[in-house]
Order: structure tokens, then sequence, then C-alpha cells
């Protein structure tokens, strides 16, 4: 029969109170589980400690508060957290599907992984597969580029961005090929880059539209002299 024993006013008590899991029947409203001095109340199994809490409140995880909450596959197939300090939960799967990973200290926030526990270095939240979503906003910490549609924007001329766009063979402030399949694309910084570009493509088309008024009305005056012949 495994049994805990029951902590009264006084610890370890003549009485010798114990608590069955089976159910008890000699508990009182002020039976408690747990400590009377400034020691931590510690939980073994196997003879190992794995939780604890401490006087002031604290728990503690297999002493590196690693903490796991769900289960593995089977009895040989577990899911382990082997990071301090950390958070993982999943069920039926060794691998967690929710990761929170440690703080370094006041005032900061660790790091959240779906599916996965390695987060890079730099960001905030990591998930290995797919991700649908009905809206998504991103707020960027510069400006949008509607600075192209202003009075003194310098556009560059439409032979020159030719040629750049034939040497670098990708559009401006757009990453080219090769870094984006191998470091990721960066979403805000190319949403704008392509913004940008649309919106600088917008004002060559006026300068065509203007050009091609002048061709029509240059064409009109030619017909008008050879008409006047």
């Amino acid at each position: 029969m495994f049994s805990l024993f029951l902590y009264s006013s006084n610890l370890f008590s003549q009485s010798q109170n114990w608590w069955k899991i089976d159910g008890n029947s000699n508990g009182s409203s002020t039976s408690f589980i747990g400590t009377t001095n400034n020691f931590s109340l510690r939980f073994r199994a196997n003879n190992t400690e794995w939780f604890s809490i401490s006087p002031s409140g604290q728990y503690t995880f297999n002493g590196l508060n690693a903490i796991v909450l769900g289960s593995g596959v089977d009895n040989s197939t577990f899911l382990t957290n082997p990071f301090s300090n950390s958070l993982m939960v999943g069920f039926n799967s060794n691998i967690p599907t929710l990761f929170v990973g440690r703080s370094n200290g006041a005032n900061t926030t660790g790091k959240v992984g779906i599916g996965t526990t390695y987060i890079s270095n730099g960001y905030k939240l990591a998930v290995e597969g797919y991700i649908i979503c009905e809206e998504l906003v991103v707020r960027l910490r510069n400006d949008w580029p509607d600075y192209v549609f202003a009075n003194n924007y310098d556009l560059l001329p439409l032979e020159e961005r030719k040629a750049i766009v034939n040497k670098n063979k990708h559009l401006p402030g757009i990453k080219p090929a090769d870094e984006i399949c191998k470091e990721g694309m960066p979403v805000s910084e190319t949403v704008k880059a392509i913004t940008q570009n649309l919106e600088e493509h917008e004002l060559y088309l006026y300068q065509l539209i203007d050009e091609i008024k002048q061709l029509k009305n240059e064409t009109e005056r030619l017909k008008m002299e050879i008409n006047n012949k």
C-alpha cells in the first residue's frame, strides 16, 4: 500500500496520521499535506526528485524547472524536456506541440515554438509546418513607400532601371532567389519593396501616357500640315 504522510500542525505528531491514496476518514479542516517550516515540499519517484514547492510557493520540476505537460507514445517513447526553465506541451508523441523557452531575466520574454524546439536567434516564434489564418497584420517600424508619390521623389530613369534589372536579374529592393531559398523571405520587407516597385511603375506609366499624348499631338500637327499643302 502506497501512502503519504498527512502533516498536521505538529509535523510527525505522536498521532502519526497518514494519508492513504485509496480514501481517508481521519482528516479534518485543519489537516494538510506540506511542511510547517522553511523547507521545500519535495516529491520523488524511483527515489529521484521530480517536483518541489519552495517555501515562497515557487514550483520546480526535476531540478531544472523543465516542465512537461502531456505524455509520450508509450512506456518506451517519452516526451522529455532537457531545457531548463522551459515548458513543453504534447500528447501521444515525443515531440512537443508547444514549446516555451526560457527568458533572459527581468523584463524579457522567452521564445515560442510550435512543433519544434529550435528557434533561430533574433526570432520569437518558430512553426514547423504550414500556417492558415483568415487575416494577417504586419506592423512596420519604417515608413510605407508612399513617399514615391512625393513631388521631390528622385525616380530612377527607366533606361537606368532596365540596366540594373538586366544585371541583377531581380527587382530593386528585393532579395535574389538564392538568398530567399537559403534564408527565407522577410514578408514585411518584401511586400514593402514590391509596393515601392509597383508605385514607381505607376509613375513610369504616367510618363509613358504623357509621351503618347505628345506623340499623338505631334502626329495630328503633321497631318494638318500635310493636308494644308
